[in-house]
């Protein structure tokens, strides 16, 4: 434990002492008034027991926010790669609008396509941290961020309608819902016909937060057909153990299943 907790640490000072980020970071905990302490403590708390019994819960405080956002920026790390696959999949969707469903932080595809082609974005989540700490980061990334972006507050649990939009991205969030069937089920019948949907998976054991887990990748695609959708592409995204340090608390053929859907006709 000793050890991994030294490497967790180097891993989050490669992060927040890197020259290309320590400036930005400040003043991100400087505009939400966080301190540098209370993000390494979630940090270590947050990866050293990926099994805790917290659920949901573990995403509601503010440090937390940032810790995901960490996350998406170490190098050679599975979320690197999941932030890639999804904005490739976003690029062949071409949506003029879309939704992110329990959107968790901003991440690279914002970046690198909603900002450039000036896309209109809803954020999408159930607990207010998730729209404090996207405040906080989006002017780094653009000063008329508001211009494109907006956010809506939604419980998934009780099967609330987002609204019509072109794509609705749903990264590893259905499985936290009580009732994933339900909720999807009722998103697909209830969109546009033209709607796209990027749905990614987490395939292997269930983890005390999640509602539902999917064993192999053939269960989720028949279970993503179930709910109305039909897979237009799909990529599989494996947990990288030397650098994804929760990895050891889980068995090593776990990984993501992204998709990029459309409605059954």
């Amino acid at each position: 434990m000793a050890f991994k907790k030294e490497k967790l640490l180097r891993f989050l000072s490669s992060i927040i002492d890197n020259d290309r980020y320590k400036s930005q970071f400040q003043n991100i905990l400087d505009t939400l008034s966080l301190t540098k302490q209370e993000v390494v403590d979630s940090f270590l708390h947050y990866n050293l027991d990926m099994l805790n019994k917290e659920g949901n819960e573990v995403y509601r405080p503010l440090p937390n926010r940032a810790v995901l956002y960490i996350h998406n920026l170490v190098n050679g790390s599975w979320h690197i790669d999941r932030q890639q696959t999804i904005l490739d999949l976003i690029k062949q969707a071409e949506p003029s609008n879309m939704i992110d469903i329990g959107f968790g932080v901003p991440s690279k595809y914002v970046q690198d396509y909603v900002i450039p082609q000036r896309k209109k974005l809803v954020f999408c989540d159930l607990y207010e941290s998730a729209f404090d700490f996207a405040k906080a980061l989006l002017p780094h990334w653009d000063d008329n961020w508001q211009d494109i972006v907006s956010f809506k507050q939604t419980n998934m649990d009780a099967l609330e309608y987002v609204g019509d939009f072109d794509l609705y991205l749903i990264q590893d969030a259905i499985e936290h819902t009580k009732d994933p069937t339900a909720y999807l089920s009722m998103l697909v019948k209830k969109s546009p016909k033209i709607s796209k949907f990027i749905v990614s998976l987490p395939i292997g054991p269930i983890f005390p937060r999640h509602y539902m887990a999917w064993q192999s990748d053939q269960e989720a695609l028949n279970w993503l057909a179930k709910c109305g959708l039909t897979i237009e592409q799909q990529k599989s995204v494996f947990v990288k153990p030397k650098v994804d340090l929760f990895a050891d608390q889980i068995t090593s053929n776990y990984h993501d299943l992204y998709t990029l859907c459309s409605k059954q006709i």
